[in-house]
């Protein structure tokens, strides 16, 4: 039985993989990285106000999708606007993670919020009630990462 609810889950995650990169593919042949690079150089955004455009942008998308799904669908697109506006790879590397982090609790599809119903059996929305503090955290987080990138990239500078 463990067998293969692994397989089908599996398969499931192969599957949105799968289907992330015949859209990123797809819409890079339509020239639609290259279309927001223009967009976002033409209305010259700081990084700040980008980074908090693309913060709501994927709190927004952690509603209704995974974070492995977020990734994969949202990533060839951005990641040739991050590189454009020159903002550190690694660094946005770290944001993506708690971006994802975000996404796996935030209602209603987190991920987490219905790992966390199975193993206590409580109702999801006291589980919703226990998460909204850890969301606030989060997003805390992110912004001293914002304000201060050393904290991020100081491990990583020290291999170059």
């Amino acid at each position: 039985m463990a067998l293969k609810q692994g397989t089908n889950i599996a398969a499931l995650i192969f599957f949105v993989l799968l289907g992330g990169m015949i859209l990123g593919h797809g819409l890079s042949n339509y020239g639609v990285p290259q279309y927001l690079v223009k967009l976002v150089t033409e209305a010259s955004l700081s990084h700040y106000e980008l980074l908090a455009v693309l913060t709501v942008f994927y709190i927004i998308l952690g509603c209704f999708l995974d974070g492995a799904a977020i990734l994969v669908i949202t990533l060839p697109l951005v990641f040739p606007v991050i590189n454009a506006v020159g903002i550190d790879r690694i660094w946005f590397g770290v944001i993506m993670v708690l971006f994802t982090e975000i996404a796996a609790i935030t209602p209603p599809v987190g991920v987490n919020l219905f790992v966390m119903q199975g193993i206590t059996k409580l109702p999801l929305e006291h589980i919703i009630r226990g998460v909204i503090p850890y969301i606030f955290l989060l997003l805390a987080l992110e912004m001293i990462l914002i304000m201060y990138p050393g904290v991020a990239t100081f491990l990583p500078s020290m291999m170059f």
